[in-house]
């Protein structure tokens, strides 16, 4: 049995009938970063999150074979933006090395928002969609 299944199996059978999971991850789609300076938000360009979103497509599918299965109703969803800021690219990089492992920075994005925020203040903020649903435990 996969992980993921196998979660929400005993997810399934920890709650009671009517509780509540929430199903929260980022869309498999690449954040974009930008520089943000006086007001105004620069495009810096995509992270490489390649890696990352085909774990979040097959994690979906799995997810759906539970809910196709009767333990699970989605009774809502939605997207949003959630903004990560960084007061400078090295910042950036350091939070990226330690949190976001399967991301690649390309060496062109880094020049690009070094050659941004040097000269002047500001921040480097990360964009990145992520889903939420909330998902009703069924009696089965």
């Amino acid at each position: 049995m996969t992980g993921v299944v196998d979660a929400l199996l005993r997810i399934h059978t920890a709650l009671r009938p009517g509780g509540v999971l929430l199903d929260l991850h980022p869309e498999p789609v690449p954040p974009r970063v930008e520089a943000h300076q006086d007001g105004r938000a620069t495009d810096v360009g995509l992270l490489d999150t390649a890696a990352n979103e085909t774990k979040v497509i097959a994690a979906r599918a799995k997810l759906a074979s539970v809910i196709g299965s009767g333990l699970f109703v989605k009774t809502r969803s939605t997207t949003f933006e959630f903004r990560y800021y960084f007061d400078s690219v090295d910042t950036w990089l350091a939070y990226m090395a330690d949190r976001w492992v399967d991301a690649t920075i390309d060496p062109d994005l880094v020049s690009r928002a070094r050659q941004l925020l040097e000269p002047a203040p500001g921040e480097l903020v990360l964009r990145e969609q992520v889903y939420a649903s909330r998902l009703e435990r069924l009696s089965r």
